[in-house]
């Protein structure tokens, strides 16, 4: 995971959390509107939210991070919980963090993209319906918000290897906050 803030910002409006859970780990990541600390209060409080409540099913987790968000700026995120002893990843995202579960079978690589309701979290929720995938070890989750360039993606849907700093470093935006998460499916 890399990160950083806005060209002339202190601080990341960008956040992100990992929690294991009974069955694997839960992932998210948010993007509180804008830039600079409110931004930056907003998307922690998100995160905070999401990691108190990670046994819960993920609908009910963005309903807690709502009702919480009314009195910051908002924010747009995603939440990805992975059950190892299942086998399955589950997704719902709000707004524009991007999900992507990258996997290699056969010689093909295959992503699946999580598919994001509009809305902001803390001021217009949408109606959620989260998403279950297979996940098999060598399988790589990719997360980003806005910040991150689409060239980025792309590269990392080619199913590459690729650093995360080296693609933040070259495909990350000056007008705004960039965040990079990537993750794979260990033996």
């Amino acid at each position: 995971m890399v990160t950083r803030p806005r060209p002339g910002e202190l601080v990341s409006g960008d956040a992100f959390g990992v929690i294991p859970t009974s069955g694997g780990l839960s992932i998210v990541v948010a993007d509180g509107l804008g830039h600079g600390r409110q931004a930056a209060e907003a998307s922690g409080k998100a995160v905070e939210l999401v990691l108190a409540e990670s046994e819960g099913d993920i609908e009910s987790v963005f309903q807690s991070c709502h009702r919480a968000l009314m009195r910051t700026r908002g924010a747009v995120m995603t939440v990805v919980a992975i059950d190892r002893s299942a086998g399955f990843l589950t997704w719902c995202g709000v707004g524009d963090v991007e999900a992507h579960l990258i996997q290699q079978r056969d010689g093909a690589v295959r992503s699946e993209a999580c598919l994001l309701r509009s809305g902001v979290v803390g001021f217009s929720m949408p109606k959620l319906r989260s998403d279950r995938f297979p996940i098999e070890p060598g399988d790589r989750l990719v997360m980003a918000t806005d910040g991150v360039g689409a060239g980025a993606l792309a590269q990392i849907r080619s199913g590459a290897k690729l650093d995360a700093n080296d693609l933040l470093q070259r495909w990350a935006s000056d007008l705004d906050d960039a965040l990079l998460l990537i993750a794979q499916v260990e033996e």
